[in-house]
């Protein structure tokens, strides 16, 4: 049987976005959208994107 998806929210740069995925990888895709979210913040610390 498969699992229901279920919506999550993610915060990257400040901008929220709905995420539609199993309950057994909502932990996973907080830890993936908040390690995107460190990188992107470094990335545009140094000026390389606006």
């Amino acid at each position: 049987m498969s699992e229901q998806n279920t919506a999550v929210q993610v915060k990257i740069l400040d901008k929220e976005y709905q995420v539609n995925c199993p309950p057994s990888d909502q932990e996973a895709l907080i830890k993936s959208a908040r390690y995107l979210d460190e990188n992107m913040r470094k990335i545009k610390g140094r000026g390389n994107i606006h």
